[in-house]
């Protein structure tokens, strides 16, 4: 693990497993991410293969913060290139450029002539983290890309979400006991209707045992918070609204599927250049993946800062990491 700290933040990156982060919190404090080291299930890359490309990625995730490129979602193949699930540089061990004690440059290859860099930086005095990516194409020719962030909170029951408004989408494709909402249904948020035709509240963390997936087509703004009970911790996100027009969120609190098994209490607020997120071959028949053209480059930008939650709500988080309340 490369640890970068100051005074008020600690970051924990594993640069093995896809420069995922596994830990963000104060020094002394709790991990605001959800990351559960357990033993089993045995990842595929230490044994043989689950049968199926979405078991094997499920059979190393342990929660953290993965960066998904150059697909995201389900596994697919476009121009004869199959894509894993979330891309390779979810998983592919990372190339460490720089590492400093609040600074770290990491650099991602793929099966594609793209090149993923990404820079963490703490900010010296406030629990502010800060990454900015780049994607670089060595190509002759254009080529279609996703890119997203899947960090996977600690869900808290009765943790409270704050997002701006706008539409909401079931997935259509979730079948598992534990999905109570229904199927493609739309809704403005908080609010879409549950298998029963009641409304849900997804403002507010559910107590489990449960799974939701649901996506918010091109935010107005490119923000999110999770305040906690009384005495927990808040965190905030903000990232690039043009890089990442579309918010996926993912509730996965003690259901059973694999590799789960009733452990998990997660809360995922994902940012996204598509929607839904069945896979980069899909995206480019929509209209909605990202084209780079040849030796060409994309930057990106996201901040997590952590605050002290109260009763008022977040109301917009800035790229420096600065939270207005209401």
């Amino acid at each position: 693990m490369i640890a970068l700290e100051t005074r008020s933040l600690k970051v924990l990156v594993d640069e093995d497993h896809g420069g995922e982060v596994v830990f963000v919190g104060r020094p002394d404090g709790p991990n605001v991410l959800f990351h559960e080291p357990w033993a089993s299930p045995l990842p595929a890359a230490d044994s043989t293969s689950y049968g199926s490309g979405t078991l094997d990625w499920l059979s190393r995730y342990r929660g953290g913060w993965q960066v998904m490129f150059p697909s995201a979602g389900s596994e697919s193949t476009v121009d004869g290139v199959p894509h894993p699930v979330h891309g390779e540089v979810s998983l592919a061990k990372a190339e460490v450029v720089r590492q400093g004690p609040g600074d770290l440059v990491l650099r991602s290859s793929t099966r594609l002539p793209l090149q993923l860099t990404r820079r963490f930086r703490l900010d010296p005095e406030r629990p502010v983290l800060r990454v900015e990516e780049t994607a670089e194409s060595q190509a002759g020719r254009p080529l279609a890309y996703a890119w997203g962030h899947h960090p996977a909170f600690e869900a808290t029951p009765g943790m409270k979400v704050d997002l701006p408004p706008g539409e909401v989408w079931v997935d259509a494709d979730l079948a598992v006991p534990e999905a109570d909402l229904l199927p493609g249904a739309a809704g403005a948020w908080p609010t879409v209707p549950d298998r029963s035709g009641r409304d849900v509240d997804l403002s507010v963390v559910a107590t489990g045992p449960v799974e939701r997936v649901c996506y918010l087509p091109d935010r107005p703004a490119g923000w999110a918070a999770l305040r906690g009970p009384a005495g927990g911790q808040g965190v905030a996100i903000a990232w690039d609204i043009v890089a990442f027009p579309h918010l996926w969120l993912w509730e996965q609190i003690h259901g059973w599927r694999f590799p789960f098994f009733g452990r998990a209490r997660i809360i995922a607020l994902e940012p996204v250049s598509c929607w839904p997120g069945d896979g980069l071959a899909a995206a480019l028949e929509r209209g909605r993946a990202k084209i780079l053209e040849p030796h060409r480059v994309a930057s990106a930008w996201l901040t997590v800062a952590l605050f002290s939650p109260s009763d008022r709500p977040v109301q917009h988080v800035t790229q420096e990491g600065l939270i207005r309340l209401g």
